[in-house]
């Protein structure tokens, strides 16, 4: 243990621990903001695609089009998310 004079002053303790905080509040946020937008990147052809099979007189090619997309923008999220796709 170090003498009471050498410790610091619990003012200096307190101010490092509420940096520290800060710090750790701004790096769960810019995670969270990059995860976001990984996450969205995917979904949004996905969301569309699954959009444009609702169409009434969608072409044959636009259906083919549209279920193509999926699989690969699927494939791209379970990658993200470490997630193993079920077995065929």
């Amino acid at each position: 243990m170090l003498p009471i004079e050498e410790h610091p002053p619990k003012e200096t303790t307190a101010k490092v621990i509420a940096d520290g905080r800060a710090a750790a509040n701004r790096y769960k946020d810019e995670f969270l903001a990059t995860l976001d937008q990984e996450l969205r990147n995917p979904l949004a052809p996905i969301r569309n695609a699954v959009h444009n099979l609702g169409i009434d007189g969608l072409k044959i090619a636009d259906v083919k089009t549209a279920k193509d997309v999926s699989p690969r923008q699927l494939a791209a999220l379970e990658k993200l998310l470490d997630i193993q796709p079920p077995p065929v």
